[in-house]
């Protein structure tokens, strides 16, 4: 691994619990090919976006909109991708009560764990 700085928030909440799932995205990503995932109730997980290129997270916890504006998130995730494009990656903070500014029926897939 290069000496970029895994994510405080990241390393605390998945890394330490063994809670990655590396595997399960990776799956994923060579059975359905997805483009485009969203990941509500995300939190900071942002494994699916070592998978899948153009990710978006959203989640109700406040801390979201500093961890997706940091930019030691993004170059982690360009060190462990596994694809060639250059990630998208977006962070909402918003907790469901409201229509969030999304295009319908723009994404490959959801997750939701």
């Amino acid at each position: 691994m290069s000496n970029v700085e895994i994510p405080g928030l990241y390393k605390h909440y998945f890394i330490d619990k063994q809670d990655e799932r590396k595997m399960l995205f990776e799956k994923i990503a060579a059975l359905h090919q997805p483009r485009k995932g969203i990941y509500p109730g995300s939190f900071v997980h942002i494994t699916p976006s070592f998978y899948i290129h153009d990710m978006t997270y959203i989640d109700s916890d406040r801390r979201i909109a500093g961890f997706f504006s940091d930019s030691t998130v993004l170059q982690y995730i360009e060190t462990q991708k596994k694809y060639s494009e250059t990630p998208a990656v977006r962070g909402i903070q918003a907790d469901f009560s409201r229509e969030l500014s999304l295009e319908e029926h723009s994404f490959d897939i959801m997750f939701s764990f």
